[in-house]
């Protein structure tokens, strides 16, 4: 039996790729929910752990066609609460 031997269909270009525009609109998202007092909440840190669990958390598992969650809810320390943003006792809500 002959091993399975692996080539490469096209080549790298190093541009940038989908999974980058969805980390971009994911900070762009969050910014717009939150609006005027975005710069007061989100300090750099913040934004880290957000954008942190976006990428492990909710980006790999999203599927919108297919049975993923109907809303996530991503950590958002130190935040008031904001409900009319969905932010309540810490995290952000999203919908699909």
């Amino acid at each position: 039996m002959n091993p399975l031997k692996v080539v490469e269909a096209a080549s790298g270009t190093g541009a940038a790729c989908g999974a980058m525009y969805l980390s971009d609109g994911f900070d762009r998202l969050l910014r717009q929910k939150l609006g005027p007092r975005a710069e007061e909440i989100l300090k750099p840190k913040t934004l880290r752990e957000a954008s942190r669990n976006f990428e492990t958390q909710i980006k790999c598992q999203f599927n919108p066609l297919g049975s993923s969650e109907e809303s996530y809810e991503v950590p958002i320390a130190g935040a008031p609460d904001i409900p009319e943003s969905g932010l309540e006792g810490g995290f952000m809500t999203f919908s699909k």
